[in-house]
């Protein structure tokens, strides 16, 4: 290639962004009483146990799960839910044994009062939410106590920014 760049693209290569923001959309629908669930990526299929294809994910990049904010169908204010952040090992083995909790945060569960108001809850992760390109993550949810019924309809909307700076070089 014997192109020569304009300055506006020299301009526009130096000065692009170095970190950008993923929204992942996951639901499903449960009583999941007090076993930990884990959140599915790929379908509105959530499970107890760590090997269903449906719940992991590999990072593109390095990055962070920022935030999350979800929804319930049903009153889960009673209820403290814990979320958690897992790595799993390439092995993909199945997460009880082969992952590392990365980071877990709780929150009181969304009022759902019938009302048409906002019932949604948002929960901020810390500095231990970070990840490596290449690791396979999972995100669970546990209840305590079980407050829950069977349709309860779970509504998760995740936010990990990633560092892009070595992308393309």
């Amino acid at each position: 290639d014997t192109s020569v760049m304009t300055s506006k693209a020299i301009d526009e290569r130096i000065n692009r962004p170095t970190q950008f923001i993923h929204i992942q959309h996951s639901s499903f629908r449960d009583n999941i009483s007090t076993d930990e669930h884990f959140i599915p990526w790929h379908s509105v299929t959530e499970n107890t146990g760590g090997t269903n294809e449906n719940i992991p994910f590999i990072a593109p990049y390095n990055g962070k799960l920022k935030e999350l904010i979800y929804r319930t169908s049903t009153n889960t204010s009673n209820a403290t839910a814990t979320w958690r952040l897992y790595s799993v090992s390439d092995k993909g083995e199945g997460y009880s044994s082969s992952a590392s909790v990365l980071d877990t945060q709780t929150c009181t569960g969304p009022t759902n009062d019938g009302a048409e108001s906002d019932n949604s809850v948002k929960v901020t992760f810390d500095s231990d939410a970070v990840f490596n390109a290449g690791d396979i993550l999972a995100l669970s949810i546990q209840h305590a106590p079980a407050h829950s019924t069977t349709n309860t309809k779970f509504i998760i909307t995740t936010t990990c920014e990633y560092d892009i700076s070595g992308l393309g070089q």
